[in-house]
């Protein structure tokens, strides 16, 4: 299905609600019930005149809410995917919708692919990137663990390891960014502590042999 390139993002974001919204089965009445389930104050009249153009915007909240309802990516209520070549980003900017959702989730600076106009914006890209690039990194080393076979204890134990000590570099980095440092769970915590102390014990005796 092919969708007009000059559409604005809240045609676009209206058309994908409908697309989802009659995939699933739902009547406009149906979509408005779940949403008001969900906290979202709406009526079948306020779906029916986002669908249809005579509303013209709508608010972060009705957008993850209705991701939330829908069960659908977020990004997916804003970026076209598969259905269009060509997306409006703002009223003179047009681009891919995939560099588009690249764009969100902080792969490229610009969904046009420019390069930066001045070193200043190069800068402040790259320091609101950083949260990104230590998330990634410090999440990285705990789906390793997860990965490691268990046939082999030696090499899960000095493999969770050496994922602990990047996790802690990690987190020292996130210290020095000023960045908060994630969460992982009481559960994860536990298990990283016994992995450690027993990759210590493990690598001292294959040390010894």
């Amino acid at each position: 299905m092919t969708q007009p390139a000059n559409e604005t993002p809240t045609q676009t974001f209206a058309a994908r609600v409908r697309q989802y919204r009659t995939d699933r089965g739902w009547s406009a009445r149906v979509l408005a019930e779940k949403c008001q389930e969900a906290g979202l104050k709406w009526e079948r009249d306020v779906v029916a005149n986002l669908e249809s153009g005579r509303r013209t915007s709508v608010t972060l909240d009705e957008l993850l809410i209705l991701a939330l309802v829908l069960n659908v990516p977020p990004i997916l209520l804003v970026t076209p995917l598969g259905t269009k070549d060509v997306q409006q980003v703002a009223p003179n900017v047009r681009a891919t919708p995939w560099d588009v959702y690249r764009w969100f989730l902080g792969e490229i600076a610009d969904p046009r692919g420019d390069e930066f106009a001045t070193a200043e914006a190069k800068n402040n890209w790259s320091k609101a990137h950083e949260a990104i690039r230590l998330y990634q990194k410090f999440y990285k080393g705990i789906d390793d663990v997860r990965r490691m076979p268990t046939d082999d204890q030696f090499a899960r134990y000095a493999g969770a390891l050496h994922a602990i000590q990047v996790a802690l570099e990690v987190q020292e980095e996130m210290a020095r960014a000023g960045v908060l440092a994630p969460t992982i769970g009481e559960e994860l915590e536990t298990q990283f502590a016994h992995l450690k102390r027993v990759a210590v014990a493990e690598t001292k005796e294959e040390g010894d042999k």
